[in-house]
């Protein structure tokens, strides 16, 4: 089974890369109907192999003297025989002197400083610190907050299993918002508020946090310093710098990696020769790029060659646009939203502001999102629909006087003038909309260079898979790809007693690429079905698949409740059960949804069979 030895503690006190085609409506229609009546493997054969069972040992008791650091199903289980292409025993370590080896991560957002924080504590242990980390980000300062990527990060369960381990939970409370209960305040277009409030966390779970994306990387870049590794110099956080190239030295790499790295600014390069190389620089990674690269010069058929390319596959939420507008931290709310008049916003509370083209202009047609946020300098709201809206395709509202008309028009409600700058209008009307990316992941997350093992290249996070934002579960999974990474080399650190302290690459790389490979298929399956019609998408049949997928909700939750019957037959929709990540693994939701889909189309046969022939023997039939 794949459950958690240990969780977290259930009484501590309590996410958008953008290249994909447009899906077109009538494919929607049909993707909606696949993912209500078909169970998924049926519909995607490619995800058959994901509910496969895994084989070899059970690695998850690797951490079991740590709180929350067992992975459970986050974990890696070893295989006996098989492994990846390309890979040769190799140890590293043991008794002696050894020299200090480099290991180079690329990109330093969560996936990229968690994985600094994760290999500094797995690998340099004890007296033993062998390892110098060399974190590299084109962008400076790593903090920078970029409007285009204003996002609010929602750290679920995988992600505050992360956030315990490397003690980082108080920080996460002092900076995030409580997101147990989701607040909202919906104004409509003459200011009159109803309010909503919901919760998908279960009791018995911590409370997730939300968090701004800057706010959370600078969160994790002070722990990076203040780390045993950052004080010693053993991690070096170089912002400003790029990966410009990875290369293999000698024949298929038979003498190691070279990195050249370049600053953004002066353009100076150096070079550096990594023992491992961790990708964790986005959906566009150079990391991949270069294993695609060599997949297909070593050849060996298809399947190779392919092995590192991403795999996309259609979700009703892939290709839509978004943009993101700053507005003012204490922005008037509309005259209702405090008795007596208007008021400022609550950290604490998330605001919709219902567009006047609501269900008559599907060109125009937009709603405001406006997530909660504890700092009060400012607040971001997004505007999310279809590739074709007028935001994106018209002209005028390319322009700083146009998208001011446009909002004044759209949203009466707001007050425009106090509520946002003239500059971030401009910027906003100038902005090139994001993309939500078609859910995607690759089929081989790590590799490993021959004849003798000189290196290692690993895949994390949004370089080894994407999705839109639809389950909250990007940076989640982002943190659990670390997660993970770590188990599978503290697991293979001492697996006999003649080599302590070794560390065995090949194994663990292989623990990993199968684990992470699996979960990150199950993820791109549940994308598909979990809630893909959230965002309110303008038109006729969107507004009808929303209310669609919200029955099938209602009806699941219902049938998860039936005593005997419920949490073992029937269980709760996709997108609830997606909370529980962490606690249970991905391809463990995939097949419990796919089991109640089966069950609810059994017991609908069942139950058409007997009316056919009650029916038949009413009729004497």
């Amino acid at each position: 089974r794949d459950r958690l030895p240990r969780a977290v503690d259930a009484s501590s006190p309590g996410s958008h890369k953008m290249s994909s085609p447009t899906p077109s409506r009538r494919a929607t229609l049909l993707m909606f109907a696949l993912t209500v009546l078909v169970p998924a493997h049926a519909f995607l054969p490619f995800y058959a192999a994901t509910l496969h069972s895994h084989r070899g040992a059970d690695l998850r008791a690797a951490r079991s003297g740590v709180t929350c650091g067992n992975r459970g199903p986050m974990g890696p289980r070893g295989l006996r025989g098989g492994g990846l292409p390309g890979m040769m025993a190799m140890t590293v370590g043991g008794g002696g002197q050894a020299p200090m080896r480099d290991i180079l991560v690329a990109g330093a957002g969560p996936a990229g400083l968690g994985s600094a924080l994760e290999l500094d504590k797995v690998l340099n242990t004890g007296d033993q610190a062998r390892f110098r980390i060399t974190v590299v980000d084109p962008v400076s300062p790593i903090t920078a907050f970029d409007p285009a990527k204003g996002f609010m990060y929602l750290i679920r369960l995988a992600g505050l299993m992360f956030m315990q381990r490397h003690t980082l939970m108080q920080s996460l409370e002092d900076q995030g918002v409580d997101g147990r209960v989701v607040k909202q305040e919906i104004f409509d277009t003459e200011g009159k508020l109803s309010k909503k409030s919901f919760s998908m966390t279960p009791d018995a779970q911590p409370s997730p946090y939300w968090i701004t994306r800057e706010d959370f990387i600078a969160l994790l870049e002070k722990q990076v310093k203040l780390s045993p590794g950052g004080v010693a110099g053993r991690i070096v956080i170089r912002d400003g710098w790029g990966l410009k190239s990875l290369d293999r030295i000698g024949d298929k790499g038979a003498g190691g990696l070279t990195a050249t790295l370049r600053e953004e600014a002066s353009g100076k390069e150096e070079t550096l020769e990594p023992f491992l190389v961790v990708g964790a620089d986005g959906l566009r990674s150079k990391v991949r790029a270069s294993l695609v690269e060599w997949a297909k010069q070593d050849g060996g058929g298809a399947e190779l060659e392919q092995r590192f390319d991403m795999l996309p596959v259609k979700s009703p939420a892939a290709g839509l646009k978004y943009k993101v507008l700053s507005l003012a931290g204490d922005f008037p709310l509309p005259a209702e939203a405090v008795i007596g008049g208007g008021g400022t916003p609550e950290a604490e509370m998330a605001y919709v502001m219902v567009s006047t083209y609501a269900g008559k202009d599907v060109r125009k047609e937009t709603r405001l999102g406006i997530l909660p946020r504890k700092s009060k300098d400012r607040r971001t709201a997004n505007i999310i629909t279809w590739p074709d809206h007028a935001l994106f395709s018209d002209p005028e509202l390319a322009t700083e006087q146009g998208m001011r008309a446009f909002l004044r028009e759209s949203y009466p409600q707001m007050d425009w003038d106090k509520a946002v700058k003239p500059e971030e209008i401009k910027r906003f009307a100038e902005a090139t909309p994001g993309r939500f990316p078609d859910p995607q992941t690759t089929k081989g997350a790590a590799t490993f260079l021959l004849p003798e093992g000189k290196a290692g290249v690993v895949l994390v996070g949004d370089a080894l898979h994407a999705y839109p934002p639809d389950l909250g579960q990007g940076v989640n999974h982002a943190l659990a790809d670390v997660s993970l990474l770590g188990a599978s080399l503290e697991a293979h650190n001492s697996l006999a007693a003649e080599r302590p302290g070794e560390v065995t690459l090949h194994e663990a790389l292989r623990a990993y690429d199968e684990e992470a490979c699996g979960e990150a298929k199950a993820l791109v399956r549940l994308m598909q079905i979990g809630a893909p019609w959230q965002y309110s998408q303008p038109g006729a049949w969107p507004w009808l698949a929303k209310r669609l997928h919200l029955v099938n909700q209602i009806l699941r939750l219902v049938l998860s409740k039936i005593p005997l019957l419920g949490n073992r037959v029937f269980y709760p929709q996709a997108a609830m059960m997606s909370g529980s990540a962490g606690e249970i693994s991905y391809r463990t939701i995939l097949k419990r949804a796919n089991q109640t889909t089966y069950a609810i189309l059994g017991g609908c046969i069942a139950v058409a069979a007997a009316l056919l022939r009650a029916s038949g023997m009413a009729f004497g039939v």
